[in-house]
């Protein structure tokens, strides 16, 4: 009898003879109905125009996206610690189109990353709260758009001293309803374009001050 059972070997959840599932493991992500136990997994296995879901709160190291994909999260946060050398929390590749919706993007601990979301695609973050207070750069940037980003229904949270604006745009950027907070009036411009195009509709909340380009 003992002949018969068959012993398993697990590798990122699954089982690699049989593929089910390691009883033990904390999965974080989903595509479809397949889970993952990291977000960087399941961004790397997602095919072009899929959806990532979370399924928990999570810390994360820096992610790279480099495909066109959405990244729904229930209404949880991701929580960016350092990684090596890397100067961006969150780094989407030129051409590449990525959606956030629902929920929040934060940094975890000590760090020297100077931007939260960089961006030379095209970004779609939707009622989203980036939180920017923590970012240890000394002239930091929450959103660093150099592509084209739609931003709808936001909440971006500054640092003290510390966060240069909420959105340096250098592309194209659609602003409506985005809501602004910080925590000290010594916080640089809130939202800042150096070059390219700014349109902001809706009403907006907060300490919102647009720095035109020179």
């Amino acid at each position: 009898l003992l002949a018969h059972i068959k012993s398993h070997s697990y590798t990122n959840g699954y089982c690699t003879s049989c593929g089910s599932k390691d009883p033990g493991a904390r999965f974080v992500a989903k595509i479809g109905k397949v889970e993952y136990t990291t977000l960087d997994e399941a961004i790397q296995k997602a095919k072009p125009g899929e959806t990532i879901e979370l399924i928990r709160t999570i810390t994360s190291e820096a992610l790279v996206i480099e495909k066109d994909i959405k990244i729904n999260l229930k209404g949880l946060d991701i929580y960016i610690k350092q990684s090596g050398n890397a100067t961006a929390a969150v780094t989407i590749a030129s051409g590449k189109t990525v959606s956030f919706i629902d929920g929040g993007i934060r940094i975890s601990g000590a760090n020297t990353y100077e931007t939260l979301i960089e961006t030379s695609g095209i970004l779609t973050v939707t009622n989203v709260i980036v939180r920017g207070t923590a970012l240890g750069g000394k002239n930091s940037v929450a959103l660093y758009n150099k592509g084209t980003a739609t931003i709808d229904g936001a909440t971006i949270v500054l640092a003290v001293d510390k966060t240069k604006c909420a959105i340096q745009n250098e592309g194209t950027c659609t602003i409506n309803l985005v809501k602004t907070e910080t925590v000290d009036a010594r916080v640089q411009g809130v939202i800042k374009t150096v070059e390219g195009c700014l349109s902001m509709t809706g009403k907006h909340t907060g300490t919102t001050e647009i720095i035109p380009a020179k």
